[in-house]
């Protein structure tokens, strides 16, 4: 899943960026096999 946000419009990661983060992660550990660490950059 990747979230992108800059330095000018977009620098904060809106309620619906985050819930959509969430909800892909759900997913991901449901149906896709995911396990439990999440990484930044």
């Amino acid at each position: 899943m990747l979230g992108l946000v800059g330095n000018s419009g977009l620098v904060e990661p809106n309620d619906e960026l985050l819930l959509s983060i969430l909800d892909a992660i759900d997913w991901l550990r449901r149906e896709g096999g995911a396990g439990r660490e999440i990484k930044g950059h």
